[in-house]
Protein backbone atom coordinates (compact mmCIF):
# COMPACT_ATOMS: atom_id res chain seq x y z
CA UNK A 1 0.00 0.00 0.00
CA UNK A 2 1.39 3.28 -0.71
CA UNK A 3 0.23 6.72 0.67
CA UNK A 4 0.39 10.26 -1.59
CA UNK A 5 0.39 13.43 -0.40
CA UNK A 6 -1.31 16.54 -1.97
CA UNK A 7 1.64 18.54 -3.65
CA UNK A 8 4.64 16.28 -3.85
CA UNK A 9 6.25 14.68 -6.37
CA UNK A 10 6.37 11.28 -6.63
CA UNK A 11 9.25 9.42 -8.92
CA UNK A 12 9.50 5.99 -10.30
CA UNK A 13 12.91 4.62 -11.40
CA UNK A 14 13.23 1.91 -13.81
CA UNK A 15 16.75 0.82 -14.12
CA UNK A 16 17.33 -1.16 -17.21
CA UNK A 17 20.40 -3.73 -18.14
CA UNK A 18 21.07 -3.41 -21.75
CA UNK A 19 21.89 -6.78 -23.33
CA UNK A 20 22.72 -6.15 -26.81
CA UNK A 21 22.82 -3.03 -28.98
CA UNK A 22 20.10 -3.38 -31.70
CA UNK A 23 21.27 -1.26 -35.48
CA UNK A 24 18.20 -0.10 -37.01
CA UNK A 25 17.80 2.01 -39.51
CA UNK A 26 21.69 3.28 -39.64
CA UNK A 27 20.89 4.03 -36.00
CA UNK A 28 22.53 2.36 -33.25
CA UNK A 29 20.13 1.92 -29.83
CA UNK A 30 20.75 -0.21 -26.51
CA UNK A 31 18.33 -2.66 -25.70
CA UNK A 32 17.11 -4.49 -22.20
CA UNK A 33 15.82 -8.41 -22.12
CA UNK A 34 12.31 -6.69 -22.47
CA UNK A 35 13.63 -5.28 -26.19
CA UNK A 36 12.82 -1.50 -24.64
CA UNK A 37 15.22 1.02 -25.77
CA UNK A 38 17.23 2.27 -23.33
CA UNK A 39 18.46 6.16 -24.15
CA UNK A 40 21.74 7.24 -24.42
CA UNK A 41 25.20 6.31 -26.12
CA UNK A 42 26.43 2.85 -26.97
CA UNK A 43 30.09 4.35 -26.09
CA UNK A 44 31.84 1.66 -23.82
CA UNK A 45 29.29 -1.06 -24.33
CA UNK A 46 30.35 -1.99 -27.67
CA UNK A 47 31.48 -5.64 -25.93
CA UNK A 48 27.58 -6.18 -26.70
CA UNK A 49 26.22 -8.65 -28.89
CA UNK A 50 24.98 -6.42 -32.06
CA UNK A 51 21.60 -7.31 -33.54
CA UNK A 52 20.52 -5.83 -36.32
CA UNK A 53 16.80 -4.98 -38.83
CA UNK A 54 13.40 -4.36 -37.67
CA UNK A 55 12.16 -6.42 -34.86
CA UNK A 56 15.81 -7.55 -34.06
CA UNK A 57 15.70 -5.46 -30.83
CA UNK A 58 12.04 -6.72 -29.18
CA UNK A 59 13.73 -10.64 -30.25
CA UNK A 60 17.19 -9.78 -29.09
CA UNK A 61 16.80 -11.97 -25.18
CA UNK A 62 15.00 -14.80 -26.91
CA UNK A 63 18.05 -14.96 -29.61
CA UNK A 64 20.77 -14.43 -26.80
CA UNK A 65 19.16 -17.61 -24.46
CA UNK A 66 19.14 -20.08 -27.67
CA UNK A 67 22.79 -18.56 -28.42
CA UNK A 68 23.63 -19.57 -24.18
CA UNK A 69 22.86 -22.91 -24.92
CA UNK A 70 26.28 -23.56 -26.87
CA UNK A 71 28.55 -21.85 -24.75
CA UNK A 72 31.55 -22.20 -26.86
CA UNK A 73 30.09 -20.88 -30.14
CA UNK A 74 28.04 -18.18 -28.54
CA UNK A 75 30.94 -15.72 -27.94
CA UNK A 76 32.00 -15.83 -31.62
CA UNK A 77 28.89 -14.68 -32.92
CA UNK A 78 29.79 -10.75 -33.20
CA UNK A 79 26.19 -10.32 -34.64
CA UNK A 80 22.71 -11.08 -35.78
CA UNK A 81 20.72 -9.82 -38.44
CA UNK A 82 17.15 -10.10 -38.24
CA UNK A 83 15.73 -11.50 -41.50
CA UNK A 84 12.32 -10.39 -42.71
CA UNK A 85 11.16 -10.08 -39.35
CA UNK A 86 11.15 -14.09 -39.46
CA UNK A 87 14.50 -15.41 -38.94
CA UNK A 88 18.06 -15.12 -37.99
CA UNK A 89 21.83 -14.85 -39.95
CA UNK A 90 24.52 -15.05 -37.54
CA UNK A 91 27.70 -13.54 -38.32
CA UNK A 92 30.85 -15.66 -36.45
CA UNK A 93 34.10 -14.29 -35.73
CA UNK A 94 34.14 -11.64 -37.67
CA UNK A 95 30.91 -9.14 -38.54
CA UNK A 96 32.59 -7.79 -41.90
CA UNK A 97 34.22 -10.99 -43.28
CA UNK A 98 33.34 -14.43 -40.73
CA UNK A 99 31.14 -17.22 -41.32
CA UNK A 100 27.59 -16.17 -41.94
CA UNK A 101 25.39 -19.02 -40.95
CA UNK A 102 21.79 -18.69 -42.05
CA UNK A 103 19.34 -20.02 -39.80
CA UNK A 104 15.88 -21.36 -39.95
CA UNK A 105 12.60 -19.76 -39.42
CA UNK A 106 11.33 -22.18 -36.98
CA UNK A 107 13.45 -24.66 -35.04
CA UNK A 108 16.62 -22.28 -34.94
CA UNK A 109 17.38 -23.81 -31.74
CA UNK A 110 18.03 -27.72 -33.63
CA UNK A 111 19.87 -25.74 -36.32
CA UNK A 112 21.98 -24.18 -33.52
CA UNK A 113 22.77 -26.86 -31.97
CA UNK A 114 23.72 -28.92 -35.20
CA UNK A 115 26.33 -26.39 -36.03
CA UNK A 116 27.68 -26.53 -32.78
CA UNK A 117 28.46 -30.17 -33.21
CA UNK A 118 29.46 -29.59 -37.07
CA UNK A 119 32.15 -27.21 -36.05
CA UNK A 120 33.29 -29.11 -33.01
CA UNK A 121 33.61 -32.71 -35.61
CA UNK A 122 34.43 -30.95 -38.77
CA UNK A 123 35.72 -27.36 -37.81
CA UNK A 124 34.25 -25.91 -40.62
CA UNK A 125 35.39 -22.29 -39.95
CA UNK A 126 38.91 -23.65 -40.74
CA UNK A 127 38.17 -24.90 -43.83
CA UNK A 128 37.30 -21.98 -45.77
CA UNK A 129 33.90 -22.07 -45.26
CA UNK A 130 32.48 -18.63 -45.74
CA UNK A 131 28.18 -19.08 -45.19
CA UNK A 132 26.82 -22.07 -44.05
CA UNK A 133 22.86 -22.38 -44.42
CA UNK A 134 20.52 -24.51 -42.03
CA UNK A 135 17.28 -23.34 -43.72
CA UNK A 136 16.19 -26.88 -44.43
CA UNK A 137 16.52 -29.21 -41.74
CA UNK A 138 18.04 -32.45 -43.74
CA UNK A 139 20.23 -30.45 -45.60
CA UNK A 140 23.00 -27.88 -45.15
CA UNK A 141 24.48 -25.75 -47.82
CA UNK A 142 28.24 -24.39 -47.49
CA UNK A 143 29.69 -21.42 -49.51
CA UNK A 144 33.29 -21.43 -50.13
CA UNK A 145 35.64 -19.06 -50.95
CA UNK A 146 36.42 -18.32 -54.20
CA UNK A 147 39.92 -20.40 -55.58
CA UNK A 148 42.54 -17.77 -56.20
CA UNK A 149 42.89 -17.29 -60.28
CA UNK A 150 46.08 -18.28 -61.24
CA UNK A 151 48.77 -15.28 -62.26
CA UNK A 152 48.93 -15.94 -65.05
CA UNK A 153 45.32 -16.76 -66.34
CA UNK A 154 44.07 -13.37 -66.94
CA UNK A 155 47.10 -12.90 -69.14
CA UNK A 156 46.87 -15.68 -71.67
CA UNK A 157 46.20 -15.24 -75.42
CA UNK A 158 44.71 -17.41 -77.57
CA UNK A 159 47.45 -18.22 -79.45
CA UNK A 160 45.35 -20.66 -82.17
CA UNK A 161 45.95 -23.80 -80.36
Amino acid sequence: MERRLPASLHIAIIERQPIAIWQNNGTHMLVDKDGHVIPGSVAGLERLPMVVGDGAGSRASELLAMLATEPKLAPRVKAAIRVGNRRWNLMLDDAQNGLEVRLPEDEAQAAWKRLAELETSQSLSSRQVRMVDLRVPDRMILKTERAATPPDASHRKDNGA
